[in-house]
């Protein structure tokens, strides 16, 4: 393995320049003082520390760098997942599970003989671990429980647990295997570390921990990750005041990295800290992680695989969204799965329902907001060393080894570092151009994507339950608006969920030709005007929702409600055909035109940038286009429309298909909404002669939509709406004629056919890949420039194809922001040319 910065040990223990033998010595006898020797073995981190290591190799190559230790800043170090040595003490009243001997109520620890209790060794227990007589036992007392009296994780009932040595580093490796890797690197660790005169206990210090614990969101219970921060806080002032107050280097690896990093970032004032050495910690988890908790899946009753899915931390290592973005991470014939989608792969590989609940919850809240730690900071990692970052389980057999696609770290964890450093590069750039003018930044407007807007609702005394149990839910409310969407507590609980379905769910009145909300329920979309109407509240879709685009916004200058604004929109709505009623489009196009008319004055009369991803685009293509000319040109500077094609795409016909039968709640909600129509392939795009739909009987084209959409079970006179309001607005797709940017991906796995070979189209089809961003085909990509660049009133427009991009990862992956946020300021850079090279930046 490569590692990167072996000279870290320079940095890390002085601030003075380093000595040889000789010029130690020399200082020693002139101060009066005798050189310090080499302190005893201690056992350091697991594996072995890169920074400390690399320099050892040969045995030589690490020299003294002072005289005495009093010298150096003192040292705390953070082992990796593991490398924590746990004792355990059994009560008289534990029974082991119904998998483990009986026998392990005493037998395995040898401390309850005669009524007498006694600490024992838990992990790491390597003899007793290889023991197969006893081996059930320590699975049996390692397993934690969630208790929801208390919201947290515990040790089973009668087991208490307890960290070794915390400290020290005597707490790290294994006591009883000589063969462990970490006690082999021991030596070569303590030898590092004396060569540069660090003593245990004097300024050297270990901060182990229960690797079996982690941390939770702000605000929910975590015991113990609560006491084990409190016992660091306590060891850093003590290694502080023990060194005549110089500050502590926390120097980490792995997981505890992590921890070191939710400390700080929850501690006050990180005075007692100098820097922080973070070694072999990526900011986004592992995709090997998933291969792990598929194959724990069907380990046998009592293997320590099993027993770790009981812990706090199984999902702690899994891929962020933030990181990952929207690239498939596990393939399988009949889907894929992405760092988004880990709540729908987790019950695939047998985790219930309250454990994706935990996941989505407790877990991907800590993994997702990984923060700077607010001191002095040094990451080491490795590189170039093959690393899963694709898990192929082609039939869907997650008992097998999958098939794994290997690339160089530098395309895995690593990948995401260069992705995000164009992305960091640029921001003293901008932030020059905002600070030196921040009126300079022209207003910014975003629509959201599908589902991304939030909406509250209020029930009248119109409103009938459509059971007892909502009619009980109903009286909860009491006439106030609450939370509609997106209430996940709401929406995962199968009792209240099918309530919160039938009012989200729209009517048809055949009076009015327009939809509606069903009697008794009044509809609002929350926060008009800001990004909080569309910051969704789970981190997972945070990315999809424009979370980091927002985020990066805010850090050249923008503020919300400010020069920053938001347009959420009623999601179940959607544009309809000139002539054809919809007041909610209606009522939303006043609304969007006075908001950028407020955003333009109060930003002196600049005119604003419009920026829409995915279905955003639709409702602000259709604004611009019924808004007349001449307020488009003074009122639109730019508009920039990222991950919309100009022809809908093919897999939204499995979608449209799979909720005729679908007998969930939210299916419900999807077939009474008119936007289940809006991405649909368009005549205007596929061509006559292109089956996207194929079965035994017959194919369908995009020109055969209708036949499809009644084989599929739609009722006739759904399919009439479908031909008379949405149809001919996908036809209309037209330019905007202000001046255009479209942002897409491309060379990327898509949904270009669908089989249904027995016809049969509530199961899920053959699916036939062709290119595009994972859900727009590149047909419809491609057919914006024709259809906008092509038109002869369009003045300007610019289309970027961004290669192997997904459709979220436009607004969210750190290549796809760099671009996207340079055609934001590209106008505010061109008239503030003199202060900011924007050919450097773009150059980076």
């Amino acid at each position: 393995m490569q590692y990167l910065e072996c000279h870290l040990h320079i940095h890390i223990v002085s601030s003075r320049p380093k000595q040889t033998n000789q010029a130690s010595q020399l200082s020693a006898r002139h101060n009066g003082r005798t050189a310090i020797p080499p302190p005893a073995p201690p056992a350091l981190m697991c594996p072995v520390l890169p920074a400390l290591m690399c320099p050892v190799v040969n045995g030589s190559a690490l020299l003294p760098l002072h005289d005495a230790a009093v010298d150096l800043h003192p040292i705390v170090l953070l082992p990796g997942n593991g490398c924590s040595q746990l004792d355990a003490e059994l009560t008289e009243h534990y029974e082991p599970s119904p998998w483990a001997p009986a026998s392990c109520g005493g037998a395995a620890a040898a401390g309850k003989g005669k009524g007498r209790r006694r600490w024992f060794r838990l992990w790491k227990n390597s003899t007793a671990l290889g023991d197969p007589a006893v081996a059930l036992c320590y699975a049996d007392q390692l397993r934690v429980v969630y208790d929801r009296a208390v919201a947290d994780y515990r040790n089973v009932a009668r087991v208490w647990t307890r960290v070794v040595s915390f400290g020290t580093t005597r707490g790290f490796g294994s006591d009883d295997d000589p063969s462990d890797p970490e006690s082999l690197r021991v030596s070569q660790q303590a030898e590092a570390l004396g060569r540069i005169s660090y003593k245990e206990g004097e300024n050297l210090f270990g901060a182990p921990y229960d690797s079996r614990y982690v941390a939770a969101p702000p605000g929910m219970p975590a015991m113990a990750f609560d006491a084990y921060t409190a016992d660091l806080r306590c060891l850093v002032e003590h290694a502080s005041r023990k060194n005549g107050g110089k500050p502590v280097i926390p120097v980490t690896h792995s997981k505890g990295s992590l921890m070191a990093a939710e400390f700080l970032t929850r501690s006050a004032t990180p005075r007692f800290v100098k820097h922080l050495v973070m070694v072999s910690t990526g900011a986004g988890g592992i995709v090997v992680a998933m291969q792990s908790l598929a194959a724990s899946a069907y380990a046998a009753p009592g293997s320590l695989a099993r027993t770790e899915r009981s812990y706090g931390t199984v999902f702690a290592a899994l891929p962020s969204p933030n990181v990952f973005g929207g690239a498939p991470l596990v393939v399988t014939r009949r889907r894929n799965y992405s760092a988004h989608d880990i709540s729908e792969f987790l019950p695939v590989v047998r985790f219930s329902g309250e454990e994706v609940k935990l996941y989505r919850t407790r877990a991907l809240p800590v993994n997702s907001g990984l923060r700077a730690p607010r001191v002095t900071m040094t990451a080491v990692y490795g590189a170039s060393v093959p690393t899963p970052e694709q898990l192929v389980y082609w039939d869907g057999d997650f008992s097998k080894a999958p098939e794994v696609s290997i690339w160089r770290a530098s395309r895995s964890m690593a990948t995401q570092l260069p992705r995000l450093l164009p992305l960091l590069l640029f921001l003293p750039f901008f932030h020059i151009a905002a600070s030196t003018s921040p009126s300079g930044l022209h207003p910014v407007v975003l629509l959201p994507d599908t589902t991304c807007s939030q909406l509250e609702a209020r029930l009248t005394d119109a409103y009938v339950p459509p059971s007892p149990q909502c009619a009980a839910h109903h009286k909860d409310h009491d006439g106030r608006w609450f939370r509609l969407w997106k209430n996940t507590t709401e929406l995962d609980d199968p009792a209240v969920a099918p309530c919160v379905a039938d009012q989200l769910r729209l009517v048809f009145d055949h009076v009015a030709g327009d939809y509606r909300n069903v009697p008794g329920v009044e509809t609002r979309v929350l926060d008009f005007g800001s990004t909080r109407g569309f910051l969704a509240d789970e981190p997972a879709n945070r990315n999809r929702c424009m979370g980091r685009l927002v985020e990066a916004l805010e850090e050249l200058g923008y503020r919300d409600g400010e020069n920053l604004f938001g347009a959420p929109y009623d999601f179940r709505q959607s544009p309809v055909a000139l002539g054809q009623p919809c007041r909610a489009f209606s009522r939303y196009r006043q609304r969007l035109r006075a908001l950028v008319e407020h955003a333009s004055r109060a930003n002196g009369d600049r005119p604003v940038v419009l920026v829409s991803h995915s279905e955003g685009g639709y409702f602000a293509l259709e604004f611009l286009n019924r808004s007349p000319l001449p307020w488009r040109r003074r009122h639109i500077k730019h508009f920039v429309m990222a991950s919309t094609g100009a022809g809908g795409f093919v897999r939204f016909m499995e979608v449209v298909a799979s909720c005729v039968s679908d007998v969930s709640p939210l299916a419900r909600v999807r077939r009474s909404v008119p936007s289940k129509f809006t991405p649909l392939p368009s005549p205007k795009v596929f061509d006559r002669d292109t089956p996207l739909v194929v079965t035994r009987d017959k194919n369908y084209t995009a020109h055969d939509m209708p036949a499809f959409l009644a084989a599929a079970g739609l009722p006739e006179f759904e399919v009439t709406l479908y031909e008379t309001r949405e149809l001919p607005m996908a036809m209309n797709f037209r330019a905007p004629v202000v001046p255009t940017t479209c942002i897409n991906g491309i060379g990327v796995p898509t949904a270009e056919k669908l089989v249904y070979w027995d016809g049969n189209f509530g199961e899920a089809p053959e699916i036939v890949y062709g290119d595009g961003d994972g859900l727009v085909n590149s047909a419809s990509i491609l057919a914006l420039d024709t259809v906008i660049g092509d038109d002869p009133m369009q003045q300007y427009y610019k289309s970027i194809k961004i290669a192997g991009m997904y459709h979220a990862g436009v607004i969210s992956d750190g290549v796809a922001l760099e671009r996207l946020i340079s055609e934001i300021l590209r106008e505010s850079f061109v008239q503030d040319s003199k202060k900011v090279d924007y050919r450097r930046v773009a150059q980076l």
